[in-house]
């Protein structure tokens, strides 16, 4: 019998865990399947590592390559910028206008050089892979640029909820007023009385997309209806809209977790007491006094029942003494809370754990979604743009609250303490959140979403 030949499947994506972790995923689970495959990943080294661990995932008769694409990646062209470590972070639209002029610099912020020498990276390796299908990251514009300079056809994966990247195509003007604007802070459905402001922010935006010569280059983020959307949003995870007839939601895009070791010492740690897990992002830097009222209002939304917290917290070792001196002026024991820059177990192995009852984080996309497919009440403490409806979306669907409604970016005690309270102690919250839990995990997105990438490559989608 002849041998099959293997599809080229070629993967473009930026390194950060933002963009890649979905994609990422995909390319796991194609991985595992029996057919031959040739599944190329192109993007900065940063992200050479993590596609080298799935190097063992390779099935007989298939292959992983990395490619390098060259010129400046995104963080570095922005930190360059002279834009302080924490200058991403800006309150709700409705509290400053700071935002606004955020915007040009985090869509582009490289020099037209940098752009075009990363278009022609990646142009030089679509010429010579020839793929027969093309995974995108929906804000890879330079990659996005370079498929359609030779007329090349691919699949888009987005790593955020569908109402972002469909909001011009929902009936009716509803991007003025039914949905919040981005970033505004503004609750779900727009009321009356932020009506005018939530038209004012919308049409902003809207100016910086059509004229701002860098927000232009931002390619990505124009929803194109002539090319197929992968998305791992659901409508019972979204606000109520239109799905385009291009674009397909799985679901989570994530693997099944395999379950916690409870024989270990982080194992027996977990199976103490109800635990609360708070992560706010790769980038996201606490001070001492940031950390305290983080701390004390998580403590005081305990109540007095015996819980604890474990804390991916970057440079833990400087706050070991301030962790347990708020441990003391509070009264709980030493070992309440397990501090640690890096967590080994996998976030959804984690948040699986029947003990974990809260998810705090910064309300990315991939906390957002980790979360709504584990089960767990989430308390989000935006600190950027989407972040803040990210918050709202949680409010809304009744599965988390906002911790720093009042006081966001920055931390609230008494905010935080309520929120924490409110998702820990009212049935609702875990009902509601279980049962998105249990939707999302029968919905099986990962597979499904890897197979309709594996339907178009027989169908050699990107027309090489």
């Amino acid at each position: 019998m002849a041998s099959v030949k293997p599809l080229n499947v070629l993967v473009f994506t930026y390194p950060e865990a933002g963009q890649a972790t979905t994609i990422l995923s995909l390319v796991s689970e194609l991985l595992s399947r029996p057919q031959p495959l040739n599944i190329h990943v192109a993007s900065f080294s940063e992200l050479e590592k993590r596609v080298e661990r799935l190097r063992k995932l390779v099935q007989d008769g298939s292959t992983l390559t990395f490619h390098h694409i060259t010129g400046v990646t995104e963080m570095d062209a922005i930190w360059r910028s002279g834009l302080p470590h924490d200058g991403n972070q800006h309150p709700p639209l409705i509290r400053s206008n700071y935002a606004f002029d955020l915007i040009p610099l985090l869509l582009c912020p490289w020099t037209d050089e940098e752009f075009e020498e990363t278009i022609q990276s990646c142009k030089k390796v679509l010429l010579a892979l020839k793929p027969d299908v093309i995974l995108m990251d929906m804000v890879f514009h330079q990659a996005i640029e370079a498929c359609k300079s030779v007329g090349a056809k691919y699949i888009v994966n987005t790593c955020m909820p569908p109402l972002g990247m469909t909001l011009d195509s929902q009936p009716n003007g509803r991007a003025f007023w039914y949905y919040p604007c981005g970033g505004s802070g503004i609750p779900f459905p727009v009321p009356w009385a932020y009506m005018a402001q939530n038209i004012w922010f919308t049409l902003r935006w809207a100016y910086t997309f059509l004229f701002d010569p860098r927000a232009k280059k931002s390619t990505g983020f124009q929803f194109r209806k002539d090319i197929p959307y992968i998305c791992q949003g659901l409508q019972e995870l979204e606000f109520p809209m239109v799905v385009p007839p291009n674009m397909t939601l799985y679901g989570p895009i994530l693997a099944n977790p395999p379950p916690l070791d409870s024989s270990d010492d982080f194992g027996r740690w977990l199976d103490q007491r109800q635990t609360v897990l708070f992560m706010m992002g790769t980038h996201y830097n606490f001070t001492e006094e940031l950390a305290r009222i983080a701390l004390s209002g998580i403590l005081m939304g305990f109540q007095g029942r015996k819980m604890q917290v474990l804390w991916k917290l970057n440079d833990a070792d400087k706050f070991t003494d301030l962790i347990q001196s708020t441990l003391h002026d509070f009264d709980h024991p030493p070992d309440t809370v397990k501090a640690a820059p890096w967590l080994d177990a996998s976030i959804t192995s984690i948040l699986s754990h029947r003990n974990v009852v809260c998810f705090i984080h910064h309300g990315g996309a991939n906390s957002y979604f980790e979360a709504a497919y584990c089960g767990v009440p989430q308390v989000i403490l935006p600190q950027w743009f989407d972040l803040y409806d990210n918050a709202t979306r949680v409010e809304y669907l009744g599965i988390g609250a906002c911790g720093s409604r009042s006081t966001a970016p920055k931390l609230n005690v008494r905010e935080l303490e309520e929120a924490v309270k409110k998702v820990t102690t009212f049935e609702s919250y875990q009902k509601k959140a279980a049962e998105l839990g249990e939707l999302c995990r029968k919905k099986d997105g990962r597979a499904r979403a890897a197979d309709f990438i594996l339907d178009q490559g027989f169908s050699k989608f990107s027309v090489f």
